[in-house]
């Protein structure tokens, strides 16, 4: 029997899985530091917690991007992956502007989950970019021993 040739997997694909790994490590992370404590944005392990648990969306956000990384259609991936990069790029932004408008810059600093987050969601529009932008093999390129 020949050996059947597997399908290389596509960085656009390998920027998602990476994506949604960050994406996880950011919601569970502390969002922000005050002189009262860290700000979680999902409730876990801190003193204080931001309303609405932006982590949560997060952590759905993540596991979006799972599945645009290992699904087989390129359509459901790009549009999954656009969707997760406006959320996961969209709510940290939303909230550290909240926090700017209402006290400046003093008294508290970003944290790691929100910087993940962040690039969690740019990391995956560029894998979605790179989905859409995607050209065909040349035949025998692909057919290759």
């Amino acid at each position: 029997m020949p050996a059947v040739p597997r399908r290389r997997m596509h960085p656009g694909r390998k920027r998602m899985l990476w994506a949604s790994i960050a994406l996880f490590l950011g919601a569970f992370l502390p969002w922000m530091y005050t002189p009262l404590g860290t700000v979680s944005a999902i409730g876990a392990l801190s003193d204080l917690m931001l309303d609405g648990q932006p982590g949560a969306w997060i952590l759905y956000a993540s596991f979006a991007a799972l599945a645009a990384g290992v699904a087989p259609w390129r359509l459901f991936s790009v549009v999954n992956g656009f969707i997760v990069a406006v959320v996961a790029v969209g709510l940290p932004v939303y909230h550290l502007l909240r926090m700017w408008s209402q006290v400046g810059f003093a008294g508290w600093m970003p944290g790691p989950g929100v910087v993940l987050s962040i690039a969690g969601g740019v990391l995956c529009a560029i894998g979605a970019r790179e989905l859409l932008t995607l050209t065909a093999e040349p035949a025998e390129a692909a057919v290759r021993a």
